[in-house]
C-alpha cells in the first residue's frame, strides 16, 4: 500500500515522530482493553488495532479502504483479530456487540454531518452501560499540517460539545511533547510564535489597516481561512517540525517516553484523547 497521508505506514522515511506519536495513543488504550471485545475504526495499516489484539480478548478492525484492508490481513494473522471493509457511519453489527470502540484520528476525515451519524452509530453499537469509546482527533489550534483528507478539523470546545451530544462520561486529555524536555520547550516557543504569526494575519483580513484585533473576526470565519493563511505563512512547516537534522537541531526521532497524556493544559495539546462512556441515565 502506498503512503499517501491518508494513513499512517510504520517504516515511511520522515514520519518517525508522526508514528511515535499514533503508537502512544495505542498504548494507553491497550492497557485499559485487556479481556475485552474491541471496535476500531479506520484502522488504517492495521499496526494498532494488532497491537490490541495483544490485550482485548477480540478486535474487529474496519477501514472503508478495500486496499487497506488486504493489506492488514496480508501482516496481521491472529486467531482474535479480524479485519473488514465496512463504512464506519453504517457498522454492521447489532447494537451492544462491543465492550469498547477505539477511534483514532478519524473524526477529523468526516464533515459535520457525518461526524454525528458516526457517533450515533458507535453508539448503538457498545454495551449501553459499560461500553467505552476512546477517541483521538488533532487539535485545531495546534494542527501544524493543512491535511487535504481533514473535512473538519475541532476546537477543543467542538470537541467537547459533539461528544456531550452522545455520552454521558467523558475525560478529555491532551496529547503533547512533555513540557520540560528540550524538544517540548522548543515546540511550545514555535507553536508561540507560529500562533502570533497566524494572529496577525488574521487581524489584517478582519481589516486592512490592523484596526482590529483578532477577536473581532467570527470564530468560524477564522477557523475557515486558518488552513488558507497557513498555506500563505512561510516556513511554517520548518518552524513547527521537530526532528528534521537542520531545521530544530534534533538529531534524534521522538521517543515514547517524551510523549505524555494530561487531563489539564489542554488548550497546549497537538492531539485531544476523550474516554468516553454512555453511563446510566
Amino acid at each position: 500500500m502506498e503512503y499517501t497521508g491518508e494513513r499512517m505506514i510504520p517504516g515511511v522515511a520522515g514520519l518517525e515522530d508522526d508514528y511515535i506519536e499514533h503508537l502512544a495513543r495505542y498504548i494507553f488504550a491497550s492497557e485499559r482493553l485487556e479481556g475485552k471485545r474491541v471496535l476500531e475504526t479506520g484502522c488504517g495499516s492495521g499496526y494498532g488495532a494488532a497491537l490490541l489484539s495483544e490485550w482485548a480478548a477480540e478486535v474487529v478492525a474496519i477501514d472503508c479502504s478495500g486496499e487497506a484492508i488486504a493489506w492488514c490481513r496480508k501482516r496481521y494473522g491472529r486467531s482474535n483479530l479480524h479485519f473488514e471493509k465496512m463504512d464506519c457511519r453504517q457498522l454492521a453489527f447489532r447494537g451492544g456487540t462491543f465492550d469498547a470502540v477505539v477511534s483514532f484520528e478519524l473524526l477529523e476525515h468526516l464533515n459535520e454531518r457525518d461526524q454525528l451519524f458516526y457517533l450515533e452509530e458507535v453508539v448503538r453499537v457498545l454495551n449501553d452501560d459499560r461500553g467505552e469509546l476512546f477517541i483521538s482527533t488533532p487539535n485545531v489550534d495546534h494542527n501544524r499540517y493543512v491535511s487535504p483528507f481533514h473535512k473538519r478539523e475541532l476546537t477543543l470546545d467542538e470537541f467537547q460539545h459533539l461528544l456531550r451530544r452522545h455520552f454521558r462520561q467523558m475525560e478529555i486529555y491532551g496529547q503533547s511533547v512533555r513540557p520540560e524536555t528540550a524538544r517540548g520547550r522548543r515546540l511550545e516557543r514555535k507553536m508561540t510564535e507560529l500562533e502570533a504569526r497566524l494572529a496577525r494575519a488574521e487581524s489584517q483580513l478582519a481589516h486592512p489597516g490592523r484596526l482590529f484585533a483578532k477577536a473581532l473576526l467570527p470564530p468560524m470565519l477564522r477557523r475557515a481561512v486558518r488552513p488558507w493563511l497557513k498555506r500563505l505563512l512561510p516556513g511554517e512547516e520548518a518552524m513547527i517540525a521537530e526532528s528534521a537534522v537542520g531545521e530544530t537541531g534534533f538529531p534524534a526521532p521522538l521517543t515514547l517516553e517524551e510523549v505524555e497524556f494530561r487531563l489539564d493544559r489542554l488548550d497546549k495539546a497537538r492531539t485531544f484523547l476523550a474516554v468516553c462512556a454512555r453511563g446510566k441515565e
